[in-house]
């Protein structure tokens, strides 16, 4: 699977956007602490929290993308431990599994086994960023396989043991942006927060 993602990423040269449910929730985010940013890709959420003070951390399963993301974080004089990780491939155990963290995203990115890890892996009061593709989506962007798109108000009911900060989803109401470019359909956003 990470050969696929190798080709992606062979002749990028600039990081991706931090995710929305990310960008648009800066406020929530503690003054400080530790973050890591799942299946980072080309490490758009990782580099922001590094640029906000965090100790950042990143893994992917593309060791392309990582060594574009070093690339990255070099060039804009900041630190992010980048580790290579295919959570779809052996235990959910070691490396990035051993720590804690103040904050963690996903975005684009489901995989069910590791969503007991993402608020396991949380400190106390930490915050859990996420989002991804719904079933429920009107185009065809993302993943064509259900088993890669949410369920109708399926993280409410995963992470109900976090205090929910944000949720967004538009689900079928309303009608498409504009440019008919969807943009702002098709995903869920969802922020928790570990309680103490």
């Amino acid at each position: 699977m990470s050969s696929k993602w190798d080709k992606k990423y062979l002749n990028s040269v600039s990081p991706n956007e931090p995710c929305a449910v990310l960008s648009d929730n800066l406020h929530l985010l503690p003054a400080n602490g530790s973050s890591m940013d799942v299946a980072c890709g080309l490490g758009g959420n990782a580099l922001l929290l590094a640029q906000l003070g965090f100790e950042s951390y990143a893994c992917d399963s593309s060791a392309v993308a990582l060594e574009k993301l070093g690339v990255f974080a070099q060039q804009q004089k900041l630190r992010v431990n980048c580790e290579l990780k295919d959570f779809e491939v052996g235990e959910l155990s070691g490396g990035v599994f051993e720590l804690k963290f103040d904050v963690i995203v996903v975005s684009h990115y489901l995989y069910r086994p590791l969503m007991p890890w993402l608020v396991e892996g949380l400190n106390v009061g930490g915050l859990l960023f996420f989002q991804t593709f719904s079933q429920n989506k009107l185009s065809d962007s993302g993943p064509g396989n259900p088993e890669y798109l949410l369920q109708p108000q399926e993280l409410l009911s995963e992470f109900a043991e976090l205090d929910l900060r944000y949720y967004k989803d538009d689900d079928r109401a309303g009608v498409d942006s504009p440019d008919g470019s969807g943009v702002d359909r098709d995903r869920v956003y969802y922020v928790g927060q570990k309680k103490g």
